[in-house]
């Protein structure tokens, strides 16, 4: 779940082997807005890309390897892995990129330690990376006159040892990447695709707020009319004519109701589009648009605002927006009985938990994940017969408590969700096939693996790999 800076990848087991290149299982938000920005660095040529990455999650920093590599192949650029298994060879591997005329042959060196590498957090290890990034300080200038970049791929701990061990770097203001197992991407559970489901706008007769002048009934119309024809083109998947018809109504007399609605759709359709800048600005328009009012869209419009500023790696803005969609979402499901309202606080705690966790607020993000477990616990406990898509909410709230335990080194705790987790996985893949039901269990599988190899049982590792592998596309 979820933070922007640091750790480690790896290629093959315990030897190197051809990686299925057409395989990209895909990052969550917080891991694609990542690449997004390593990308744009690589093709807007900002200078020398110093950049360093942390992960204990082999899988999602091998995607962040094999991206950056086709990456660099669409860019007629070369890219040189230097990889080894022995604490001994890393810094030989560094002092190696300023001898010989080989390396001229290279725009940019990807530096990490091999996968069969159980720890990387002992003495001979740590210091080994320490010694590494001091000689690529002290030979920075002779660098960076030979390449494009240099990216390390390092431990945890290595965010911390850059501003001593690396002085003339990190004045650079160096790009550093914080990869966590949670950002290999399951399919999101259906309720948590989008803000809430769609509501078709209210009807024409409705009142949508106050407005300075009142307006002729055919200008009242027309508003309410392109507003239903904003949605439909926003559910047929077209942008832009969901955001041009959002901005006339924006230009029209409509009211307050119908301008915040056309904006928080043109803020979703941007979001989609990618461009999350513009994105901010509208849903932010329409929050303040109907600030004082008490609507069932503000819950919707404060999740929308916190996705985007997640997106944008603006986490004290995600955690306000969140903070405030929690709050409705508590009294919603206080003064509405039944599981919708409950559902719709569970995903709140799940988003609320999860930028908490990104800002190392690790007891708060704990506390809000076992409250949205309890709660569809309940929900699944209450049902005759649970739906497939109530199970998949239930074993997502397990592999996030998963996340959060293992960010904080507690494997075993860590484990025993991603237990709990699997059960449900394999249960709906046989029960219910499907792209979504497969991609669950091969994330659920793999950080399971991820979990086994950090522990020590390294045989356990390479059959959950094999298993999540089998259920990879073209598999």
């Amino acid at each position: 779940m979820l933070g922007a800076q640091r750790n480690r990848i790896h290629l093959g087991m315990f030897f190197k082997r051809r990686r299925p290149e057409h395989i990209d299982n895909g990052l969550d938000p917080r891991g694609e807005a990542l690449w997004d920005e390593l990308r744009r660095r690589v093709e807007e040529e900002e200078g020398f890309l110093w950049c360093f990455i942390s992960t204990a999650s082999p899988p999602a920093s091998d995607l962040f390897l094999r991206r950056f590599q086709k990456l660099a192949k669409s860019r007629k650029q070369k890219v040189s892995l230097k990889e080894t298994a022995l604490p001994s060879r890393l810094p030989k591997l560094a002092k190696s990129l300023v001898r010989g005329r080989w390396v001229r042959r290279y725009d940019y060196i990807w530096i990490q330690v091999s996968e069969s590498v159980r720890d990387q957090h002992e003495g001979e290890w740590l210091e080994a990376w320490r010694e590494t990034l001091r000689f690529l300080s002290a030979r920075r200038q002779e660098l960076q006159g030979r390449f494009r970049g240099i990216i390390v791929s390092g431990p945890a701990e290595m965010q911390q040892w850059l501003p001593e061990a690396m002085p003339s770097v990190w004045r650079l203001h160096p790009m550093t990447i914080d990869l966590r197992p949670s950002w290999l991407q399951r399919a999101v559970p259906d309720d948590q695709r989008e803000e809430v489901p769609d509501q078709d706008p209210a009807s024409d007769e409705e009142s949508q707020g106050a407005v300075a002048e009142a307006p002729s009934e055919d200008a009242a119309v027309k508003p309410g009319r392109r507003l239903r024809e904003a949605l439909e083109a926003y559910r047929r998947g077209d942008l832009g004519r969901t955001v041009e018809l959002a901005r006339q109504i924006d230009e029209s007399r409509a009211g307050a109701g119908r301008r915040a609605e056309a904006y928080a759709l043109r803020a979703r359709a941007e979001r989609q589009a990618g461009r999350y800048s513009d994105a901010a600005r509208h849903i932010d328009l329409a929050l303040r648009t109907l600030e004082s009012e008490e609507r069932g869209d503000l819950l919707r419009w404060y999740d929308l605002a916190g996705r985007i500023a997640v997106r944008r790696q603006r986490l004290d803005q995600a955690l306000d927006y969140y903070q405030q969609a929690l709050e409705i979402a508590r009294r919603r499901a206080r003064d509405q009985a039944g599981p919708p309202a409950q559902r719709c606080l569970s995903v709140i705690l799940n988003r609320l938990s999860e930028v908490q966790m990104r800002r190392g607020e690790s007891e708060s993000a704990r506390r809000l994940g076992h409250e949205s477990l309890k709660i569809r616990q309940q929900l699944v406990e209450d049902a005759e017969q649970p739906s497939p898509a109530s199970l998949r909410d239930l074993s997502y709230c397990f592999y996030l408590l998963a996340m959060l335990e293992e960010s904080e080194g507690r494997l075993e705790e860590s484990l025993d969700h991603v237990r709990e987790s699997l059960i449900l996985d394999r249960r709906l893949n046989e029960q219910h096939p499907g792209p979504d039901s497969r991609r669950n269990l091969a994330a659920t599988l793999k950080l399971a693996a991820h979990l086994k190899h950090r522990l020590g049982h390294n045989g356990e590792a390479r059959r959950l790999r094999r298993q999540a592998e089998a259920l990879q596309p073209g598999n």
